[in-house]
């Protein structure tokens, strides 16, 4: 058998944008490894062995370490070491939207992360459950910056994820 395009396109890409003190602001795209949890996921919704998850939230790691495709959500916390010094009291949601033809994503309503200290970020995540620190859920994304982040204290930091479900070449 021979298989076309896959259904997730390429995967998710992150848009990031730091507003700094001075004025600037440092906008930066990058893209996804979907783990095998994601794909074992996906897979068992098409099956319909899995139960759909009404609601995903974004994180950020602070760990320089390259994600692999067997990472979890228990490697959350320890792992890759989740950033939690931002003011936020939960992670904050992913909250998307559709298009009606191939789009899934959050750049109208994107995460934001308010830093209380100053933090090098190497990547960020979306994961089923809003526990900040929290190693339970389901991880769906898991991407590593091109180059780290750094964020100053007060910096907002602003995070949209999304992907296409079918290649547009079709």
């Amino acid at each position: 058998m021979t298989h076309g395009p896959s259904l997730l396109g390429t995967g998710f890409t992150y848009t990031t944008e730091i507003r700094r003190h001075d004025g600037r602001i440092e906008r930066a795209e990058d893209h996804n490894l979907l783990p095998q949890e994601a794909i074992d996921f996906v897979a068992g919704l098409l099956r319909g062995s899995e139960a759909a998850i009404g609601n995903w939230y974004v994180g950020l790691f602070e760990s320089n370490t390259v994600p692999d495709a067997a990472f979890k959500a228990a490697d959350l916390p320890n792992l890759l070491t989740e950033c939690t010094a931002y003011d936020e009291a939960t992670r904050p949601a992913w909250t998307h939207s559709y298009d009606g033809k191939a789009v899934i994503d959050s750049l109208g309503n994107k995460a934001t992360f308010t830093f209380n200290q100053a933090k090098r970020i190497y990547g960020a995540f979306i994961v089923s459950t809003s526990t900040k620190g929290g190693s339970g859920g389901r991880l769906l994304s898991i991407a590593r910056f091109a180059s780290p982040k750094d964020i100053d204290a007060g910096e907002p930091f602003t995070l949209a994820a999304g992907l296409t479900l079918i290649p547009t070449s079709l």
